[in-house]
């Protein structure tokens, strides 16, 4: 396993405050469409299949 270096300041100057991180996953509604479309094609297929 190779050594680091210690951590060294941002040559280019300070960096930005971090971002903030915004509403949790499944209170974004893009997320929820994301999740009912594979959902919803695999309940299609097994009723294909009866």
């Amino acid at each position: 396993m190779a050594n680091l270096a210690p951590p060294q300041p941002n040559p280019y100057g300070p960096s930005r405050p971090p971002m903030q991180p915004g509403p949790r996953l499944l209170q974004r509604p893009m997320a929820i469409v994301g999740l009912a479309i594979p959902f919803l094609l695999v309940i299609t297929l097994i009723n294909l299949d009866s």
